[in-house]
């Protein structure tokens, strides 16, 4: 995907989970494998055989069509791997596509509980894996900070092509998680002081992305959720000043 597509993509997610929230609701599992480019209706009629040759996509791909009309070319998911930002540039022009969040299995109303805790790893916040691995509660709650995480986790695999914790398996998350923040919950801390070592794990954000991005990802990455930043501050972050001016490529 084009790098201005990235970003163009990460700010309709962010909006799409302000709605969520200015509605009360927690999406749960905000990640990649739940977003979805939505491109335009002429897509519909045309022959998959002209995607062929085209390389791998970054997202998952919906066309706007109705299953019930479905055409007998092109199914509304397309699975096909295929460069689809270099073929939709070529079928719509400057008409820039939507990106869409899925799945609400998981969603719920803030403050009540949302069903068995399922968490796929490179979204799961510190506040879930700590309640999980140091205070073993089988289904800790899921509020909107999680959200907030969660999609600076998208917002990073968006940008950079990869997952934040790629390989990390859940108990040496929190090792990974107190190496990249700038601070440690109060609560954290008997935990911390009863380590055989002190973590020693270097995790730098700017090797893969720009300082705005880094500025803004160091709110997010915030262990504590009562101290992360709101989805609405995070819509309205300095990074996302350019987001209107964004255009297709030529």
């Amino acid at each position: 995907m084009f790098s201005r597509w990235r970003k163009s993509a990460a700010y309709e997610l962010a909006q799409a989970v302000v709605y969520l929230h200015t509605e009360g609701i927690v999406h749960a599992d905000i990640r990649l494998g739940n977003k979805y480019r939505v491109h335009h209706p002429s897509a519909c009629d045309k022959d998959p055989w002209d995607m062929q040759d085209l390389a791998t996509y970054d997202l998952n791909i919906v066309l706007p069509i109705c299953a019930a009309n479905q055409t007998s070319s092109l199914p509304a998911y397309v699975v096909t791997p295929c460069k689809l930002a270099e073929y939709y540039s070529r079928i719509a022009g400057k008409t820039r596509p939507q990106t869409k969040i899925f799945d609400l299995d998981s969603a719920h109303k803030v403050g009540t509980s949302s069903r068995p805790f399922r968490c796929a790893l490179e979204i799961c916040t510190p506040e879930c894996i700590f309640a999980r691995v140091i205070d073993n509660v089988d289904s800790p709650p899921v509020e909107p900070p999680a959200d907030v995480w969660a999609l600076g986790a998208a917002i990073y695999e968006i940008i950079t092509g990869s997952s934040l914790f790629h390989g990390v398996d859940m108990k040496d998350l929190l090792y990974y998680m107190v190496a990249m923040a700038d601070s440690l919950p109060s609560r954290w801390r008997n935990w911390y002081d009863t380590l055989p070592n002190q973590i020693n794990l270097k995790f730098h954000l700017e090797w893969l992305i720009s300082d705005g991005l880094i500025n803004l990802l160091r709110k997010v990455f915030v262990l504590d959720p009562e101290e992360r930043i709101t989805m609405e501050q995070l819509v309205g972050n300095p990074w996302f000043a350019d987001v209107d001016t964004l255009e297709l490529p030529p």
